[in-house]
């Protein structure tokens, strides 16, 4: 799902994705593929509306 593999098994935590800033972030590990980002966003919707 990724499009740079992790050292470690990981997971989207929902309860903590919220705004940052560039200044917030520290650096970047990798990016979660188009596909699989939207269907994480509409799982997201759904379960708050």
């Amino acid at each position: 799902m990724l499009s740079k593999h992790l050292s470690l098994k990981s997971y989207v935590v929902c309860h903590l994705i919220s705004g940052y800033t560039n200044r917030d972030v520290i650096r970047k590990i990798g990016k979660v593929k188009e596909p699989y980002f939207t269907e994480i966003t509409a799982k997201i919707i759904t379960s708050i509306f």
